[in-house]
């Protein structure tokens, strides 16, 4: 009777939030007059973050009329070359505010506002924070076309409700505003954890891959685990919804022991603060490893994520006697309700198996609430504090290349770190072409940034891993697209080049015809630089455009093109 109060208590809250939302269920429209499908859903798993918000299909395209949710005012415009690219933030009276992103172009209002603003700045990248007057807007309104810009992997619109004072997204299903879904989560792997200096699964001391078997309403079950000590559990899993096949990212993750609720992670909403713990919420080093998320059932001492249940006392750590038979119950769930449980038969054995001896090689220890300075020659490596979540050992040293060997990507970081390498030996014309790069497999080189100081070259990383000095001599490259040098351009209402960079990456561009400062879009999926030529009154037929482009290692390339049209 105790248990079932107890897990009255759990559920009743879910129950009553079901039954009697606390978010508004009808104030919102969609944004697209389109059938909603998804291509990635809220709180999905991402590279070191959670999404905020749902990723609406565009039929493949770009164009379709962005409409306001409600009334309200745009507050906030930003454009990028990557993140959310092109975004419009759109508050309401009462109390949220939606986002819309990766637009392709703004309506003509909007449009001419944003311009006049990049014209004055001489600048593509802005952001600006309109009045509440400046742009008004009814629900309904278009106001935008949706695109493909910033880092977006193809047309769609991403699409966000926020809390505006506190600015934390919330999941836009919660408000009513529903995705066809009759489809069950699917589960592809189930792995078991030591998670204590004694435990052992399966006569080994390390994570073992569990089979899996499915019955015939398309739940799992899995091999008996024979264990000792605390256990953990983490499941390789993904939803789909009606109409579409993409793999997105579950609602709810939830494990009980003999019915009993040991662990349970729910996506209505997170802070964009917190959402860098998703390294800790999935396996990382079997990620960098293996390309495949496991998303832990048990929550890791360092990790303050809000999206767990709190009041669980045992976080998913399962303590497995000897002798002793267990039913360990994992449920992922979708937000429509749909559900996978996956059932795990465990039985308590003590095996006598010989526990690894050998401790992991290391020559440095981190502590997590310490700065740690590290000199290898000419190299320094500095760890802020709480640079790591944890206190933890590195094998870190330097290679005969010069490079240096910060121990392996496989240990999730809190925050950047930075390094620096004594370039006092090399000859001034070289500084400036030099900067750090992560070395990749296959001796793949990455850009970090990186600056010149006191003849050191500082870098910040994000990872672990191998890192070195890289020299990049060779220019930008730029090529016209759909005109030639000295050629009648009268049928054209843009002018495109299409630019690349082999090594550092484009750091800056700037273009300008017969003297002036114009606006180009650089779409960096694809190369390729747009000019609109509506954009200026151009005097006369002659055309002189020139476009600089410099990379990240301080080389610069030029083009120019004398064209000619019919005046207007």
């Amino acid at each position: 009777m105790l248990k079932f109060f107890q897990l009255f208590l759990i559920v009743f809250p879910i129950l009553v939030r079901a039954q009697n939302p606390i978010f508004p269920q009808d104030y919102f429209r969609s944004p697209l007059d389109i059938p909603l499908l998804l291509s990635g859903n809220f709180g999905e798993l991402r590279d070191n973050h959670f999404h905020s918000g749902l990723d609406y299909k565009t039929q493949q395209m770009e164009g379709l009329n962005l409409y306001a949710s409600a009334d309200g005012y745009v507050s906030r415009i930003k454009i990028s070359q990557y993140g959310y690219g092109k975004v419009v933030y759109i508050t309401h009276p009462n109390g949220y505010t939606t986002v819309y992103a990766h637009i392709q172009k703004f309506y003509p209002t909007l449009e001419n506002y944003i311009k006049k603003i990049q014209y004055e700045k001489e600048n593509y990248e802005i952001e600006v924070f309109p009045k509440p007057t400046d742009l008004p807007l009814k629900k309904g309104e278009v106001f935008a076309y949706s695109g493909n810009t910033g880092s977006s992997g193809g047309p769609h619109l991403h699409f966000e409700i926020r809390d505006t004072d506190r600015q934390i997204p919330i999941n836009p299903i919660l408000f009513g505003l529903h995705i066809d879904d009759h489809k069950k989560p699917e589960i592809q792997s189930l792995y078991a954890h030591p998670l204590s200096n004694d435990a052992q699964i399966n006569q080994t001391a390390v994570k073992v891959q569990v089979n899996l078997s499915k019955d015939s309403i398309g739940n799992m079950i899995a091999d008996t685990v024979y264990a000792y000590g605390k256990i953990g559990f983490s499941v390789n899993t993904f939803d789909a919804q009606d109409f579409s096949e993409n793999r997105n990212g579950i609602y709810k993750l939830s494990l009980k022991v003999d019915g009993t609720p040991y662990f349970e992670h729910e996506l209505d909403q997170f802070s964009f603060d917190e959402s860098k713990l998703i390294n800790l919420h999935i396996d990382y080093e079997h990620y960098e490893k293996f390309n495949s998320r496991l998303q832990k059932c048990f929550v890791e001492p360092s990790n303050k994520l809000s999206t767990y249940t709190k009041d669980l006392p045992n976080q998913g750590y399962i303590d497995i006697q000897d002798g002793k038979s267990y039913l360990i119950e994992i449920n992922a769930s979708d937000i429509e309700g749909n559900t996978t449980l996956i059932q795990i038969p465990v039985v308590g054995l003590n095996s006598k198996i010989e526990f690894p001896s050998k401790p992991k090689k290391s020559n440095y220890k981190v502590l997590a609430k310490e700065t740690k300075s590290i000199y290898l020659d000419s190299i320094n490596i500095l760890f802020p504090r709480y640079t790591f979540y944890q206190d933890t050992d590195l094998n870190i040293y330097k290679n005969a290349d010069g490079s240096v060997q910060i121990d392996e990507d496989f240990i999730p970081l809190s925050r950047t770190y930075t390094m620096s390498f004594d370039v006092s030996h090399l000859n001034k014309d070289i500084i400036k072409h030099t900067y750090i790069a992560k070395i990749g497999k296959k001796g793949y080189t990455s850009y970090i940034t990186s600056e010149l100081k006191d003849n050191k070259i500082i870098g910040k990383a994000k990872t672990l891993g191998k890192y070195n000095l890289v020299q990049d001599f060779k220019p930008p490259t730029i090529k016209p697209l759909n005109f030639v040098d000295n050629k009648w351009i009268s049928d054209l209402t843009v002018l495109q080049v299409s630019i690349d960079d082999e090594l550092s990456g484009i750091e800056d561009i700037n273009a300008s015809i017969n003297g002036k400062w114009v606006l180009m879009e650089y779409n960096h999926n694809t190369g390729v630089l747009t000019y609109d030529l509506g954009d200026l009154k151009i005097e006369g037929t002659e055309i002189k455009l020139v476009i600089t482009v410099t990379d990240k290692a301080q080389n610069t390339k030029t083009y120019s093109a004398t064209l000619n049209r019919v005046s207007k």
